[in-house]
């Protein structure tokens, strides 16, 4: 991992010590966060992360206290289009500090280290827990807050009064049962000429599309194919699978799914999709949820913020169901020069790719 900036010396407050991350330190970084949060985050999974990550802007650093590491800090940095030009978003990845040393001043020395690694980002993005949300927007009246829209697809009737919390359905929501007939109707339907397969490895294609996606939305991260292949097909534990769409020879779309640290047996998600028109969205949706349930998945989570008007059409479609909303997400502008419109959520598109939850 390079990094343009170093600590110049550690930084204290009430007791604590942060310091630059050093190697063997994803040990007990792995293992606190696996106390805070029970995920089961892996040694090989922060590696992956913060010191594999192809753009080699990462920063990670350790709380320090008592003689141990308490608590870890650490964020990544990715190229997005804004209005069309390629800008730099920082991303506020993991942060754990042990309960018993929190409220020791530990948010200034946050900042300052925000500060330091700030290198040259246009915006910033984080997908905190609610209680961090709280905490930085009574400091920062700057940042623009709200929720990733969560959408849902079951494999049964049976299913659906399961998550109702009843015994066997009679009764199943209207919505949803509209939903399981879209299903088995998109199961049916052609894909319109195109041809959707399992790829083993992000080609040159993929770069393309990134390219074309400068006008799915005014925000929106590069999704290239360096960026794939490293999100989706190198991750340890090979637990997502791409499958790309064709017209042709062209690269029309793609979808990433699998199951996540943070879902629940019998569930699965689809983590990312890139499409450019309705068929291609609705296509790779039911091929990816066809695909998990037939590996025993009762229900289908797709969580994604999209600007263009026939997207919910498309999901209801592949026979997904709005449902609720999903984690929070914080934006905040860090560039002078940067569009007004990258404040505004609704400009943006955004999948629980694009946040550490997947």
């Amino acid at each position: 991992m390079q990094q343009r900036e170093h600590l110049h010396g550690d930084l204290h407050a009430g007791g604590i010590t942060i310091r630059q991350y050093e190697a063997g330190d994803e040990f007990a970084i792995a293992a606190a966060l696996d106390e805070e949060f029970q995920v089961g985050r892996t040694v090989d999974d922060w590696r992956w992360r913060f010191l594999e990550e192809p753009y080699d802007r990462a920063m990670a650093a350790v709380m320090v206290a008592d003689g141990a590491i308490v608590g870890h800090v650490a964020s990544s940095q990715y190229p997005v289009w804004i209005d069309g030009h390629r800008r730099w978003m920082g991303q506020g990845g993991d942060l754990v500090l042990k309960k018993e040393y929190r409220h020791r001043g530990i948010l200034e020395l946050l900042e300052e280290l925000r500060v330091i690694y700030r290198y040259d980002t246009d915006v910033s993005m984080s997908f905190p827990v609610d209680r961090v949300v709280e905490i930085y927007r009574k400091r920062y009246p700057d940042i623009v807050t709200s929720r990733l829209p969560q959408w849902v697809r079951w494999r049964s009737a049976e299913a659906v009064a399961a998550a109702a919390g009843r015994d066997v359905p009679r009764v199943v929501h209207p919505l949803a049962d509209a939903a399981l007939a879209a299903a088995r109707y998109a199961a049916r339907r052609p894909a319109g000429g195109r041809t959707i397969a399992v790829c083993p490895e992000a080609g040159n294609e993929f770069d393309d599309l990134a390219e074309r996606s400068t006008r799915f939305a005014p925000c929106i991260r590069v999704r290239d194919r360096e960026y794939v292949q490293w999100r989706w097909f190198d991750v340890p534990g090979g637990r997502w699978t791409v499958a790309a769409a064709h017209e042709g020879d062209r690269l029309t779309g793609w979808v990433a799914y699998g199951v996540s640290h943070f879902d629940a047996p019998g569930r699965g998600h689809v983590a990312d999709l890139l499409a450019g028109d309705h068929g291609t969205t609705r296509a790779l949706l039911a091929f990816a949820a066809d695909a998990l349930e037939a590996d025993g998945k009762v229900e289908v989570a797709f969580d994604c913020l999209d600007p263009r008007p026939w997207s919910r059409s498309a999901y209801y479609r592949a026979g997904f169901v709005p449902r609720g909303q999903g984690p929070n997400i914080m934006i905040r502008r860090t560039a002078d020069d940067i569009s007004h419109r990258a404040r505004d959520l609704d400009n943006w598109y955004l999948t629980i790719g694009d946040s550490d939850l997947a």
